[in-house]
C-alpha cells in the first residue's frame, strides 16, 4: 500500500515538477527504500540512481542527502555482487566525514555499515559492529525513543540470534516492537517482521505457544498488507504450521501448511 502511494505521488510530481526537481528526487528515494524493505534489491537500486541523478544540480544544498542515497547504491550494489567489500568498506568510512558529529543522517551512515563489517575479516576497531549501535545511535539522535531506534534494537536483536542467545534477544525485540507501535500504523510490515522475530527467539526457547501467537500476529498483518495470495503470507502458514507440529497439534498443522500449498499454486 505505501508502494502504491509512493508510485502516485511520483507520477504526480513529474506532471508539476521539472525533471531535476528535489521534490521527484524524495520520492524516487522512498520508492527505493520500500522496495529494499521488500527485499527487491534490483528495483531498488534503479530507483535510488533515479534520485541521485535528480538531485544532480542541488550538490551543495542536498549535500548530506545525496551521500546517504550514494550510500545506499553502495550496500545494494554490494548486496547485488555487484561491488567487494573492501571498496564498499572505504566508502562508508569515507561517508562519515561528510556529516556533522551529531547530524541524523549520520545515523543511516552507521545503520549500513553491519553490512560490510559482517563480511570483513579484521573490523576497523573504532566501528566494533558487537558494541558500537547503541552508544552511537544515542549520540546521534539524543534518546532512545526515535523511531530509528525500532531498527537499532531489531539488529541488535538479530545478532544476539545468530550468536545463539535467543534469551538475550527477546529484550531487544520488545523494545524494538514497543518504538514500533508508537510511530508506525497498526498494520506495518516492520511490526510484522518484528512479531516473526519474537516468533524465532520463542522456537529456540523451545516456546512453541509464545512462538505461535507472534507468529499469528504477524500473518494477520501480512495478510492485511498484501492480501491472502502473497508469497510472505504463504511463508507465514509454513512456519505456523511447523509451530503446530512441535504442539503436537496434527490437524491445525495439516491445516496451514495446506493454505501455503493452496497460495504456491497460484504463483
Amino acid at each position: 500500500e505505501a508502494m502504491n502511494y509512493h508510485d502516485q505521488s511520483v507520477k504526480l510530481k513529474e506532471r508539476i515538477y521539472e525533471r531535476n526537481h528535489e521534490e521527484l528526487a524524495k520520492s524516487w528515494n522512498n520508492l527505493g527504500i520500500i522496495n529494499e524493505n521488500y527485499e527487491k534489491l534490483t528495483e531498488s537500486l534503479e530507483l535510488l540512481q533515479n534520485a541521485e541523478k535528480t538531485y544532480q544540480g542541488n550538490e551543495k544544498k542536498r549535500k548530506y542527502e545525496i551521500t546517504v542515497i550514494q550510500n545506499n547504491i553502495h550496500i545494494l550494489n554490494f548486496l547485488l555482487g555487484k561491488e567487494n567489500t573492501l571498496e564498499n568498506h572505504n566508502f562508508l568510512l569515507k561517508c562519515l566525514g561528510a556529516f556533522p558529529e551529531n547530524h541524523f543522517l549520520l545515523a543511516r551512515v552507521y545503520f549500513n555499515l553491519k553490512y560490510v563489517q559482517g563480511n570483513l575479516t579484521l573490523e576497523h576497531p573504532k566501528f566494533s559492529i558487537k558494541y558500537r549501535y547503541f552508544r552511537v545511535y544515542s549520540q546521534v539522535l539524543k534518546g532512545n525513543e526515535h523511531p530509528e531506534f525500532s531498527r537499532i534494537f531489531q539488529s541488535q536483536g538479530n545478532m544476539l540470534l545468530r550468536e545463539g542467545s535467543a534469551f538475550e534477544s527477546i529484550p531487544h525485540f520488545n523494545r524494538a516492537l514497543k518504538i514500533a507501535e508508537k510511530y508506525f500504523y497498526r498494520n506495518n510490515v516492520e511490526i510484522a517482521k518484528i512479531h516473526q522475530r519474537i516468533g524465532v527467539a520463542n522456537q529456540r526457547l523451545v516456546n512453541y505457544k509464545t512462538q505461535l501467537e507472534h507468529y499469528s500476529v504477524s500473518l494477520h498483518i501480512l495478510i492485511e498488507s498484501f492480501g491472502e495470495d502473497h508469497p510472505f503470507v504463504c511463508r507465514m502458514y509454513n512456519n505456523i504450521g511447523y509451530t503446530h507440529s512441535n504442539l503436537s497439534d496434527h490437524l491445525n498443522a495439516m491445516k496451514n501448511h495446506l493454505k501455503a500449498i493452496r497460495i504456491k499454486m497460484k504463483f
